[in-house]
């Protein structure tokens, strides 16, 4: 993950935005820092739509611990949804373990190594959009 907008309050409290991505979605985290506790804020899901990214689900959480199972569980089930509203706009309709699969390995392919030969080129296109 990619940890940018990082900032501390005047309470001494630590922000920052994480950033995972794969060539279909970026996964963002919005991260506290509070004293010995790590909470996650929220997580945003944007999806390509041609050249630009698209907020597509979002969720805010407070005081909720944050921990690698529950974003990526979490994540899985936004992506879930999303692929659920896309199929029912397009009036089509795919059995729903394998929207369960589609979603699991769309955020399975957001865990992928720093080493892949395209990832400086889409990190360079991702990162100027979601620091809005």
């Amino acid at each position: 993950m990619f940890i940018c907008d990082e900032y501390e309050n005047e309470n001494g409290h630590r922000y920052y935005k994480g950033v995972r991505f794969c060539d279909r979605i970026v996964i963002v985290e919005k991260v506290g820092l509070y004293h010995t506790w790590t909470y996650i804020d929220a997580i945003e899901i944007y999806a390509f739509n041609g050249t630009c990214l698209e907020l597509v689900q979002k969720r805010d959480y407070e005081k909720t611990f944050r921990s690698e199972d529950f974003v990526r569980s979490e994540s899985e089930t936004m992506v879930r949804n999303f692929l659920e509203g896309i199929l029912k706009i397009h009036r089509s309709s795919m059995p729903e373990d394998e929207i369960v699969a589609k979603a699991k390995t769309i955020v399975d392919s957001c865990y992928k190594s720093f080493l892949d030969s395209d990832f400086n080129v889409r990190i360079t296109k991702i990162l100027p959009q979601i620091g809005e």
